[in-house]
C-alpha cells in the first residue's frame, strides 16, 4: 500500500492534505480523486457556485504532484 495525499488548488491556493489515505496504486488513487471531484462539483452545482479552476491534486508522501485532476475537465467528461 502507498501513501496519496488529495490536495485542492484553486489557482494559486493550496488546500493541503495533511492526512492522506493508503491506496494500492496511482490508478487506484486517480479513480478515487476523480470520485471525490464528481461529489465536489455536485456540491458546487447544487449551491449555484460555478465550476472554476479548482483541481484535486494527487500527490505522493514528499509533496510530488503525480496527477491532477482539474473539475472543469472531468465537468466535460
Amino acid at each position: 500500500m502507498v501513501q496519496f495525499y488529495f490536495n485542492l488548488r484553486d489557482g494559486e491556493y493550496i488546500e493541503k492534505d495533511t492526512i492522506g489515505i493508503e491506496l494500492p496504486d496511482l490508478d487506484t488513487a486517480i479513480q478515487q480523486g476523480r470520485l471525490a471531484v464528481h461529489d465536489l462539483m455536485q456540491e458546487q452545482i447544487a449551491t449555484g457556485l460555478p465550476i472554476g479552476d479548482e483541481a484535486f491534486e494527487v500527490c505522493d508522501r514528499y509533496g510530488k504532484v503525480l496527477f491532477s485532476l482539474p473539475f472543469k475537465e472531468l465537468a466535460n467528461s
